[in-house]
């Protein structure tokens, strides 16, 4: 396949994680057994954050409708402190890597020229229960709505569409 789906398997395998937590802690005592035990085989792959490809996170972050801090968002509510903070340390310096490698062979970008639209975020009706992916972006968009004050940090989407133009050629060009 030519399409790059690591942006959505992210989304699909953090959500997942969040919504067996979610159920640990239901009222149902039968319902709490099953996501302990679905707990376990998830933390047999994914609890281990040294254990799992960077790129996983940087896909998302490249995707124009997502940023850094919805990553890091996910990282924290997924890892203890410690390894989420190791993890994102790491998920900035190979973001920072792709951009020297990237203007290394593209050319620096002018920094004066940012790019300061958003995405109009809208209201998705769909049962929080039956899609991870919303489930998790609801949680985040809770998270901005408590601590935001004003219209926060911009990041610049101009270098992150670059970026995954750049890895999506890249994976094109590979064949993978």
């Amino acid at each position: 396949s030519l399409y790059v789906t690591s942006n959505n398997y992210f989304h699909e395998v953090f959500g997942i994680g969040a919504m067996i937590k979610k159920k640990m802690i239901a009222s149902d005592e039968g319902l709490k057994k099953m996501a302990a035990k679905m707990k376990e085989k998830y933390d047999k792959y994914w609890s281990n954050s040294s254990n799992i490809n960077v790129f996983l996170f940087i896909a998302p972050i490249l995707d124009p409708w997502y940023k850094l801090g919805y990553v890091s968002f996910i990282i924290s509510q997924s890892f203890d402190e410690e390894k989420a903070k190791n993890l994102c340390d790491q998920v900035e310096k190979v973001l920072r890597d792709l951009y020297a490698q990237y203007s290394h062979e593209v050319g620096v970008i002018n920094e004066n020229s940012t790019s300061s639209s958003e995405k109009v975020d809208e209201e998705i009706v769909i049962d929080v229960d039956d899609d991870p992916t919303t489930f998790l972006n609801n949680q985040y968009k809770r998270l901005l709505e408590e601590n935001s004050s004003g219209t926060g940090n911009l990041q610049v989407v101009f270098f992150f569409y670059f970026c995954y133009l750049y890895l999506y050629n890249w994976f094109i060009y590979c064949n993978i």
